[in-house]
């Protein structure tokens, strides 16, 4: 049966579909046609038709989108080479040699951070804040009290005891 439906599969729909087929009907065939031929196509692309012998890792000509960025990558932390790098860049700009600068700076990016830690605060916001945030940010301040009433008797009690009263 299978075999029956691949045999009848039309190849004509299969170019269509890949080789610019509709495009062509589209400016050349009449509206009709290029909606019927728009109607016989397979809307999911994982849905289409795959006949015997194509193989699957045929390249359609895409370029990867990793050949179009011809930029280095930003790093995400400060390692030791970049305060030589920042330190050559300091000294372009004191030379007043702004297009050596800016090159090292397009070919050297300034890291994004001194630590790859998005959950790190610095010390100097730490503190700037108020004594509950920074006990809160030490996790010092702990457990809530746990307040019992009914031990009260027992500390007026021990006073009187004491010879506190």
């Amino acid at each position: 049966m299978e075999s029956q439906a691949k045999a009848t599969i039309n190849p004509e729909i299969r170019q269509t579909e890949f080789k610019a087929g509709l495009g062509k009907a589209l400016r050349y065939g009449t509206q009709s046609e290029f909606a019927l031929l728009l109607s016989m196509m397979q809307q999911d692309l994982t849905q289409r038709l795959k006949l015997e012998g194509e193989d699957e890792q045929q390249s359609v000509g895409l370029i990867p989108i990793e050949k179009f960025n011809f930029y280095p990558a930003v790093p995400l932390k400060t390692e030791n080479t970049h305060y030589v790098r920042q330190q050559q860049f300091a000294e372009a700009i004191h030379r007043n040699d702004l297009p050596s600068a800016k090159l090292l700076a397009y070919m050297h990016p300034t890291p994004l951070s001194l630590h790859n830690d998005v959950k790190r605060i610095p010390d100097d916001v730490t503190a700037n804040c108020d004594v509950f945030t920074q006990m809160k940010i030490k996790n010092l301040q702990g457990e809530d009290i746990k307040v019992d009433e009914t031990l009260l008797y027992d500390v007026i009690a021990d006073v009187k005891q004491k010879g506190l009263d």
